[in-house]
Parts: structure tokens; C-alpha cells; sequence
């Protein structure tokens, strides 16, 4: 079993609960909105990073920093964006074999889960939130986690900072 991290809109501030939720994940997904290339190097320290450039991503990042990005962990394809309305292209370029899809985004600063029974493209959708500059009508600091076995999706939670469960799905 594999666990993945899902973190977005940092905004050049990495909380040390942040980096701290982090800690026991295989790798980590940036969902854009780092700001600064520091930030990926923090997240380096727990696992390694999957990152995509955000609307305020104007450094280099280096060449595997792109506007979308795609990979496979235990048999489930994770494509990730930053910005919501780029995800039926990242979809539709970065389609693979596998049975699972988990879709990803940030931008919104709003945590979001939810199953794509409607759609032919995932079969989850999440959008972590965000750590810096919240924008939940609660006003919580959130990020996400997927766990993932044999080609399934195990659960998908979005906690806030202290730990408390945001939303959940269970596989």
C-alpha cells in the first residue's frame, strides 16, 4: 500500500503542520501556486514530489514542472492541473491503461472530493484545498491524502492541519 500526499496553493508559506501532515507519504502531488522553488525543496525532505506550475508559478522550477503531469502508483493513473478547467485536456493527453483514475487540481483554495460516476474520464476528483490563504467557508488550512493497493483506491481523505477529517472515501 502506497499513500499520497496532495498539497496546492502554498503561495511561497509552507506551514510546519503542513510539511508535518506530510510526513509518512510515498510521494507527494503540488497542485501548483508554489511561488517559489523553495517550497518543492521542503517537500523533497518527506517524499519525492510530483509538481505542476500554477497561474503564480513564474520561476524556474526546472524541467519536470509542467502544467500538467501524470504517473501511475500501484496500478492507478493520477493526472494533476492547477487550474480546474485544464483537466479534460490533461485527461484526454495523459489516458493510460489503467482501471483507476484520480484527478487533481488546486486554484481554488477550496477542499474538494468527490466520485466521477458522471464522468468517463476519473473515478475520483480532488482538490486539496490549501495551506496558505484558505478560502473554505471555514476558514480550515487542508490537504489530502490517497491510498492506494494493487490497482485500487483504498480511501481518499482531506484532513485539515490538526488532523480532523475534512471529507472521506473509502474504496
Amino acid at each position: 500500500m502506497r499513500k499520497i500526499g496532495i498539497i496546492s496553493d502554498t503561495h511561497n508559506k509552507l506551514p510546519d503542520r503542513a510539511l508535518e501532515a506530510l510526513r509518512g507519504c510515498d510521494r507527494v502531488i503540488h497542485a501548483g501556486d508554489m511561488c517559489s522553488p523553495d517550497i518543492l525543496w521542503q517537500l523533497e525532505c518527506v517524499a519525492p514530489v510530483c509538481a505542476v506550475l500554477g497561474n503564480n508559478d513564474h520561476a524556474d522550477f526546472g524541467p519536470s514542472v509542467n502544467p500538467s503531469a501524470s504517473f501511475v502508483e500501484e496500478g492507478v493513473r493520477f493526472v494533476v492541473v492547477h487550474e480546474p478547467r485544464h483537466l479534460r485536456g490533461a485527461l484526454e493527453s495523459h489516458a493510460g491503461g489503467t482501471s483507476k483514475v484520480v484527478a487533481v487540481h488546486g486554484h481554488t483554495h477550496v477542499p474538494k472530493l468527490e466520485a466521477g460516476a458522471d464522468s468517463p474520464l476519473y473515478d475520483f476528483l480532488v482538490c486539496p484545498g490549501a495551506v496558505n490563504r484558505s478560502r473554505d467557508p471555514l476558514g480550515r488550512k487542508t490537504v489530502a491524502f490517497v491510498q492506494v493497493d494493487g490497482g485500487r483506491i483504498e480511501s481518499i481523505r482531506i484532513a485539515d492541519l490538526d488532523g480532523n477529517t475534512v471529507e472521506e472515501v473509502r474504496g
